[in-house]
């Protein structure tokens, strides 16, 4: 749903996907965690995994990502169980890959009808600096039972929904570009090649 999210029909093998979702439950002491305030008006709490590059199953990545036409960095990013995530737009920061846009893909659970949405907001009233009092309005949500990955606006309001007990893990590729620079390659077919 423009301008938060839009599916792709990239095709690959599941059975990648499955094979990473493997790596990240069998090698999970490898991931790192971050965090932010625990209790927030919006978002109860906001536990986010990450794993470090030298952990990195990049062969596994770049067997997911084959078929892109254009450069991207990838990363693998979970939640913890019961995570209701903060609503937040992704910071830019140097040295670190870009946080404009990013290609999700969903890996686990393995049962996809078991992996939360991402919810997109906007902010109705009030100042994100002053979270507790702000006035968000969810727009949509990106559900991903129906097993397609997706171009999400990191630019716009959104957060993470994890209300279940198990972790929930995303293969993500970020890029420079933004969401409509994305989009428009998908529409003209020079994204990826199927």
């Amino acid at each position: 749903m423009f301008p938060y999210y839009k599916y792709i029909d990239y095709e690959y093998d599941r059975d990648c996907t499955r094979r990473i979702g493997q790596y990240c439950v069998d090698n999970f002491d490898k991931f790192m965690m971050s965090s932010s305030r625990e209790c927030n008006k919006y978002g109860r709490y906001d536990y986010n995994y990450f794993l470090p590059r030298d952990h990195m199953c990049t062969d596994l990545m770049n067997e997911l990502g084959s078929n892109f036409k254009i450069p991207l960095t990838h990363e693998i990013l979970g939640q913890a169980p019961f995570t209701d995530g903060k609503i937040h737009i992704d910071r830019v920061v140097p040295n670190v890959p870009p946080r404009i846009a990013l290609i999700f893909f969903p890996i686990y659970p393995f049962d996809l009808m078991n992996v939360d949405s991402t919810n997109f907001y906007t902010l109705q009233s009030g100042t994100y600096q002053e979270y507790d009092d702000a006035v968000f309005k969810k727009e949509c949500a990106v559900d991903w039972s129906i097993g397609k990955p997706a171009i999400l606006n990191l630019q716009e309001y959104h957060a993470a929904m994890n209300l279940r007990g198990d972790k929930r893990f995303a293969a993500q590729f970020t890029t420079e570009l933004t969401f409509e620079e994305l989009t428009e390659l998908d529409a003209a077919g020079e994204l990826y090649a199927n």
